[in-house]
């Protein structure tokens, strides 16, 4: 793709009927990155006491802006 920027010629071959991939048509690596994370989370907050952990609910943090 950075060749037809430049004026060259192009082909692009892929086996889907869309271009582009994974990043392009399902998601971005950003949004997996927080659903697995998301995921995780869930699953350790629902199996910890079992395991005779304890996972703290998360809380808003305090303004830090300067004008208070």
């Amino acid at each position: 793709m950075k060749a037809a920027y430049f004026g060259k010629s192009v082909a692009v071959i892929g086996r889907e009927h869309l271009p582009g991939g994974t990043a392009a048509n399902t998601g971005t690596l950003p949004s997996k990155t927080l659903r697995g994370t998301s995921l995780f989370l869930a699953y350790a907050t629902y199996d910890a006491p079992g395991r005779g952990a304890t996972v703290l609910k998360p809380r808003a943090r305090e303004s830090t802006s300067a004008a208070g």
